[in-house]
């Protein structure tokens, strides 16, 4: 039996015996009605107490619940990779050998840098690299460190080393934080770039915020925080290629508004400069290396 409930019990079985002993010694001075009345408030007080100990019980449960479905959600996100590479209609490949090295390589000198501001994983993570051949210049993450990678965005835009590191800083902080919406369980047929692209997206707020982290990220690894901008703004200088990725003109350039200023507040009205784009031999291997 809970505690409560034998706590309940001898209050019960307290006041029957307090009830039947006092109307034997005050009979005329208490009537039976008024005895009664006093233990319906008595009663009533009683089962007050225990429904709002009931409710703040079942408000703790909902709270752990809650926290079980955001940890399956994540769980459900990370396999939809699954999902793409059963789709007939979607060219997928995962990236191996020396190509995967690299990438690897490349985060974990990133995650390294800033171990002070981040904190490091108990175990550096396997980073797993998948790329979709599509003209589109898209990327997105899946938990777990599951970064996707277009052919639009790879041949087209990243041009450098430093823009991929870019690429990679924001995808690797999503997932070192879980930074996906958990709102509801999406079916189980999603497989389509389209439909888990959409799931991979997040609000304006958290993109903004990502931006932010991303960009100090880049400087804490000896690159320059103009190079971040630049990034951002190779974006919406080519949003009509890029509106799949963002699909709102105007929450892509509140980025990169809300971007500038964080820069200037942490580094000064220096935003302008020219940058040095730098790419290791090894940037060139990986991409005549990954061609489909």
């Amino acid at each position: 039996m809970m505690v409560s409930q034998r706590i309940f019990s001898f209050f019960i079985n307290f006041f029957i015996n307090f009830f039947i002993s006092f109307k034997k010694k005050h009979f005329d001075l208490f009537p039976t009605a008024q005895l009664f009345k006093w233990a319906f408030s008595f009663f009533a007080m009683i089962s007050l107490t225990s429904c709002f100990s009931f409710l703040k019980t079942k408000e703790i449960n909902r709270g752990e619940n809650s926290k079980l479905q955001e940890k399956d959600y994540l769980e459900y996100l990370s396999h939809l990779n699954l999902s793409l590479l059963n789709n007939n209609q979607v060219k997928i490949k995962k990236l191996d050998g020396k190509s995967l090295k690299y990438i690897n390589n490349l985060a974990h000198n990133l995650l390294d840098a800033n171990e002070l501001m981040f904190g490091l994983p108990d175990v550096m993570p396997n980073v797993q690299v998948y790329l979709i051949k599509d003209n589109r210049p898209f990327h997105f993450s899946l938990p777990g460190y599951q970064i996707f990678i277009s052919t639009g965005i790879l041949d087209k835009y990243i041009q450098n080393e430093s823009y991929l590191m870019c690429l990679l800083i924001y995808e690797l902080l999503r997932a070192r934080f879980d930074i996906y919406q958990k709102h509801f369980a999406p079916p189980v047929h999603y497989g389509s770039v389209e439909q888990v692209v959409s799931l991979a997206r997040i609000p304006a707020e958290e993109k903004i915020k990502l931006h932010e982290w991303s960009a100090y990220a880049l400087t804490r690894a000896k690159l320059d925080h103009n190079i971040y901008i630049q990034w951002i703004q190779l974006h919406n200088r080519s949003y009509n290629d890029f509106n799949f990725h963002y699909q709102d003109r105007s929450l892509a350039l509140k980025e990169e508004l809300m971007l500038k200023k964080f820069v200037i507040s942490q580094f000064g009205n220096k935003i302008f400069g020219n940058v040095e784009f730098k790419s290791s031999p090894e940037f060139y291997q990986f991409k005549n290396m990954i061609g489909f």
